[in-house]
């Protein structure tokens, strides 16, 4: 993990999330509580929604955070791409999870929450690729 994207998750963040259905239908959501984990794994905290169930049938995806700059040429920012590699409901992984999403986002948030999903990083690509 490189030294912007762990700047980025080492405070308070938010970035948008991609999902695919196994049909290809698409989905974008805006998340402010994806946390690095110590082994560089992250973690989301998702409501029974379109992104938790596309993630169930496809678990690729990508989370793209940025931070705008004076033109766009000086926007900061990664595209993630993550694999789904773990669904927790409940035990003590969940439970810690649901604490620091309290702490983060608030306890109406922390109260959507049925499902805590890790995801491994499988590539970094910069916010914007000028023809890559």
């Amino acid at each position: 993990m490189d030294r912007l994207t762990k700047q980025f998750f080492s405070r308070p963040n938010h970035g948008t999330l991609s999902t695919s259905s196994l049909e290809g239908a698409v989905n974008a959501a805006v998340f402010g509580s994806m946390t690095r984990m110590p082994d560089d794994q992250l973690r989301l905290g998702l409501a029974n929604g379109r992104t938790l169930k596309n993630l169930r049938e496809n678990p690729q995806c990508v989370f793209l955070f940025s931070e705008p700059g004076d033109t766009l040429l000086q926007w900061k920012g990664r595209r993630l791409y993550l694999k789904a590699v773990a669904f927790e409901t409940e035990g003590p992984q969940f439970e810690q999870a649901i604490v620091q999403i309290t702490e983060l986002a608030g306890e109406m948030a922390a109260e959507q929450v049925r499902t805590v999903v890790f995801f491994e990083l499988q590539e970094t690509r910069p916010l914007l690729a000028m023809g890559n």
